[in-house]
């Protein structure tokens, strides 16, 4: 919960006006301003959701885990030995097995790392008044 006397964020900009509430001057972004920034932000954001669910459709398939009669299989990821899904079996050797979550975890760091970045930008150019708005 916050109030609107929440510390200012300091990447916040915008005019200086009367508050019509405690008729101390402030700094003032207007809503349909923030509003057409989320016209921006909101398809990134849906683009990094949809890089995710990429990376899980692989990292599933890499596994074994995804059904030929699936819309999301692919058989470049599956194709070490037609006759069995996925890319690493238990005949490999230990570490070739431990193949599939390494790239896993690697893949959520990656990916964890990027959106974090992507995510200050954004939320900077939404240029919201105090940390909670």
């Amino acid at each position: 919960h916050h109030s609107y006397f929440d510390a200012v964020r300091p990447h916040f900009v915008g005019t200086m006006r009367v508050s019509p509430v405690t008729g101390a001057r402030e700094l003032h972004f207007s809503a349909w301003r923030r509003a057409l920034r989320y016209a921006v932000t909101v398809p990134i954001t849906g683009a990094c959701l949809l890089v995710a669910l990429a990376a899980m459709f692989a990292m599933l398939n890499l596994n074994g885990l995804m059904a030929r009669e699936s819309p999301f299989y692919v058989p470049l990821l599956n194709s070490r030995n037609p006759s069995k899904p996925g890319i690493v079996y238990e005949s490999d050797p230990w570490w070739l097995q431990q193949l599939p979550a390494v790239a896993h975890a690697l893949t959520i760091f990656v990916l964890n790392t990027c959106y974090r970045l992507i995510a200050v930008r954004l939320c900077d150019f939404e240029n919201h008044r105090t940390g909670g708005d």
